[in-house]
């Protein structure tokens, strides 16, 4: 038995010896993360009101999680019942009351111009993921002094899409 495996040891590796020359080369290894997106929102609820009343504030949270480093624009189109120009509306059969959103830093309408242009004199709020929740603040203004007395009494609304482009 000790006279075999003196053998084996002499002779090496099993096929070293039948090879006198070597090439190499490498193998490119390659893994790509894409970014991670997530939106999600809370309601813009003006509450209850009387017609001809007055300005009625309300918030709304627009909350992105996105990977970090990962820049992102949010939209928010026309919605329903816009006029196409300046003013969103919520509705009541055929009675509209005109509201505006406000960006968070309250400096502009907060729309998708540049984008689908559903709201163009809006512009899009921009941020740069950190990989936690990051929360916007849409700051609602419903006009009630341009409902008429014989508006219909009952629940008036809307429904506007968040679209974030990264």
């Amino acid at each position: 038995m000790k006279r075999l495996l003196f053998v084996i040891c002499l002779l090496g590796p099993a096929g070293a010896a039948a090879f006198a020359n070597a090439n190499s080369t490498t193998i490119a290894v390659a893994a790509r993360l894409l970014p991670q997106m997530s939106v999600s929102t809370t309601s813009l609820d003006f509450g209850t009101w009387v017609a001809a009343d007055r300005i009625h504030p309300a918030a709304a949270t627009v909350t992105v999680q996105a990977s970090a480093g990962t820049a992102y624009a949010i939209t928010l189109d026309a919605g329903q019942h816009s006029d196409g120009v300046f003013w969103r509306h919520v509705q009541n059969s055929a009675t509209q009351v005109p509201y505006l959103i406000i960006d968070p830093s309250g400096s502009f309408l907060w729309g998708d111009g540049g984008f689908t242009n559903t709201y163009s004199v809006g512009s899009a709020v921009h941020g740069v993921g950190s990989g936690s929740p990051q929360s916007f603040t849409a700051n609602g203004f419903l006009f009630t002094q341009f409902a008429s007395p014989a508006s219909p009494v009952g629940l008036y609304t809307d429904s506007i899409t968040v679209t974030v482009y990264y």
